[in-house]
């Protein structure tokens, strides 16, 4: 059965589709979606009912303003509602839209999808699709949520996250998911790490089951450095290994158990000449120095750096070779891992004069 509401006084705009009520009790009343408004002789569908002085209408209204004017609502029965619903859809359906669906030539496994202005497109949908709707939640329930088949958040695996990755529970544990974590003051065995308790980047790349590789960078300052390591729940983990780049090849060398555990190449120089130590434990050095051909005395080559043994080779050689091959200089008769001794030697009689450059040089190892 239809029935009038017409209660206070209603405002609208020309072409809104706001009513605002002035004692009103719209949600009390009865109204609902479907029911009519009228106004000024104009008919206009409501579309919902926001509050006891608001109401939303299906369309815009079709007339000049209406200020503080009285109305009336139609409320209508169910039969009537459901009706006026049908035309609310037709309406929204005009311009071509049901023209274009009705178009469409249909079949298994289809979906009808909006591809432009009140026109319709087929896409597949198969099984897959189907299955994969119903499967339930189809994004990651948190950050670290590893259940196949569901889409990941920004920041899930700290993958494209803003700011600190999240932070990783164990730093030795075997089952961390694949991912990039943060090694925060939460993290367990975060001082099995090359720098102890500092924080650190951690990014985990697993191999199976039970075997996974850890990259931990940690920012120097001037240069980011990186170890890495791998291990397998069976054998337990790795040593950690440096990774060289243009920022530490270069500078102090050093070894624990023969394995190198600093830079590649350490070069330095004092008043006793250059040296240069490999991460091997290869050190080479050299110096010039000028002397009197006239002398017979021994010659001491104090090393710019000291050797770990005495197996050193050594060789001095002439830089001008003023002597014409007259006088040369002796390999070192004596060493020791920080100097050795050495001497000019004449072929002629007569000798020679004045003083010529050699350049010593000395090779050995350092460790």
């Amino acid at each position: 059965m239809t029935t009038v509401y017409q209660t206070g006084a209603i405002s609208v705009g020309s072409g809104s589709t706001s009513v605002t009520g002035s004692g009103t009790a719209w949600t009390t009343s009865g109204t609902r979606p479907g029911d009519l408004l009228i106004a000024g002789g104009a008919v206009a569908l409501i579309a919902s009912v926001n509050s006891a002085t608001s109401i939303t209408l299906a369309n815009s209204w079709p007339i000049e303003t209406q200020s503080s004017v009285s109305y009336f609502i139609l409320q209508l029965d169910d039969g009537l509602r459901a009706l006026a619903a049908s035309n609310l859809l037709l309406q929204a359906l005009n311009g071509g839209a049901l023209t274009s669906l009705a178009g469409l030539s249909g079949g298994a496994d289809k979906l009808a999808f909006y591809n432009g202005n009140n026109t319709f497109g087929l896409t597949d949908f198969g099984a897959a699709a189907r299955t994969f709707l119903a499967a339930g939640p189809v994004v990651t329930a948190n950050a670290l949520d590893a259940t196949a088949g569901r889409l990941l958040k920004v920041g899930d695996f700290g993958l494209g996250i803003v700011g600190a990755p999240n932070q990783l529970a164990d730093l030795n544990s075997f089952d961390s998911v694949e991912g990039m974590y943060a090694a925060g003051s939460g993290t367990l065995n975060r001082a099995s790490s090359p720098w102890g308790n500092s924080y650190h980047i951690v990014q985990i790349h697993r191999y199976g089951a039970t075997s996974l590789l850890q990259v931990v960078r940690k920012d120097m300052g001037a240069y980011v450095e990186t170890y890495v390591r791998e291990g397998d729940s069976s054998t337990g983990w790795g040593p950690w290994r440096l990774q060289y780049g243009a920022a530490n090849i270069l500078g102090g060398v050093s070894q624990s158990g023969g394995v190198p555990t600093g830079a590649i190449i350490e070069r330095g120089s004092n008043g006793n000449g250059v040296y240069v130590r490999f991460a091997d434990g290869t050190q080479i050095c050299w110096r010039t120095v000028s002397v009197n051909l006239g002398s017979t005395d021994d010659q001491t080559f104090a090393m710019p750096a000291v050797f770990a043994t005495d197996t050193v080779f050594t060789s001095m050689n002439p830089v001008n070779n003023t002597m014409g091959g007259d006088a040369f200089a002796s390999n070192a008769r004596a060493r020791i891992s920080g100097s050795a001794t050495w001497s000019v030697r004449n072929r002629t009689s007569t000798g020679h004069t004045g003083s010529e450059t050699f350049v010593l040089f000395a090779t050995g190892r350092w460790i």
